[in-house]
């Protein structure tokens, strides 16, 4: 597994911080015809991006109407190696934004030391690794905050999730 350390690479340019009522930054995703939750992850191979993948894949197949992103920020063929050993929704789109571009766009930035060694983490990594869910294959940075969206068809942010930890997973079965 390769190792990818603790050192922060320089940060994006970060847009300002989007809120309820915020326009969305353009992006090619986007669907104006329907509702889109948009998932910005953690690094590829990370506990916590595995368990969103995968909450945003039951979604996606509980609500195929809903257009379902994740975005990337590892590598593509390492990313795309980890997204093929799991039985995900055929409706979810890939985006590998490994200049972490669209994280900038909107306003997905760098967490703070408290957000990876915060005891709520350290306990949800335990539950997740009782489900089989570890560290897997890296790429990336462990920094990279994790962020969801979702955006109307009019393309307003009517809902959005920054996660308190690293483990702290949105729940995107309560938006319905």
């Amino acid at each position: 597994m390769p190792f990818i350390g603790l050192s922060k690479p320089p940060e994006q340019t970060l847009s300002s911080t989007l809120h309820v009522g915020s326009r969305a930054p353009e992006s090619s995703f986007l669907k104006p015809d329907c509702d889109n939750l948009i998932v910005f992850l953690r690094h590829t191979g990370c506990p916590f991006a595995e368990a969103a993948l995968k909450l945003l894949s039951d979604y996606s197949k509980t609500y195929p109407e809903i257009n379902c992103c994740a975005v990337f920020h590892g590598e593509k063929i390492i990313s795309e190696q980890w997204i093929s050993a799991f039985n995900l929704s055929s409706d979810l789109t890939f985006i590998f934004d490994e200049q972490r571009e669209h994280y900038g766009k909107w306003g997905v930035g760098y967490s703070e030391a408290s957000h990876l060694v915060n005891p709520m983490m350290l306990v949800n990594l335990i539950k997740l690794a009782l489900k089989g869910i570890r560290n897997r294959e890296a790429s990336g940075t462990r920094w990279q905050q994790q962020a969801a969206f979702v955006v109307d068809e009019n393309g307003t942010v009517r809902w959005f999730h920054f996660p308190v930890h690293a483990g702290d997973l949105p729940d995107f079965f309560r938006l319905n």
